[in-house]
């Protein structure tokens, strides 16, 4: 067996057991994400050697970048999501996770919306980001965007998930 079959079913698994348990608990555990980071590392480095362990790393950093921006647009995404994140990259290396982070953000924007809409929140979410904006415009400080949502969560690791299937059978290869 390969060790893109290998990680391409540790992958699905880490992500598949991460939504399951966001959703039931609204947490996504470090027993689950850490060991897939240094499973990613470890299996691409044997497999690939110095290129394996730089696209592992590559990956994490990745995950690490994205959490540094939602840090400063208020902190929308939880540390758990990160690391799941940065467990896929370690897996997969960035230009998979990059493929996952659009379709996990096209996914979780379609159940942020749904969400909303069945809460009856979605019009004052609406009104609430249409100021945050032009506010963050004016005064360059995009914090506020997150801070106003209205306090309606979501877990996100079921988006995290479907975005890894998605990137899978468009063609990504991990």
């Amino acid at each position: 067996m390969s060790w893109q079959v290998v990680s391409t079913i540790v992958v699905l698994g880490v992500v598949t057991t991460a939504a399951y348990l966001d959703t039931v608990s609204g947490r996504i555990p470090n027993v689950l994400t850490v060991p897939a980071v240094l499973l990613g590392i470890l299996l691409m480095t044997s497999a690939q050697g110095m290129p394996g362990l730089l696209a592992s790393l590559e990956g994490v950093g990745l995950a690490l970048g994205v959490w540094i921006v939602t840090g400063l647009l208020g902190g929308s995404l939880g540390g758990g999501d990160i690391k799941l994140l940065a467990a896929v990259g370690a897996l997969s290396g960035p230009l998979f996770l990059l493929h996952v982070i659009v379709f996990g953000v096209l996914a979780g924007g379609v159940w942020a919306v749904v969400a909303a809409l069945r809460h009856g929140l979605l019009r004052a979410s609406l009104r609430r980001l249409w100021a945050g904006v032009w506010c963050a415009a004016a005064t360059r400080t995009p914090g506020q965007l997150v801070e106003q949502s209205g306090g309606l969560q979501i877990p996100y690791a079921p988006a995290i998930a479907l975005g890894t299937v998605v990137a899978l059978l468009r063609g990504g290869s991990i």
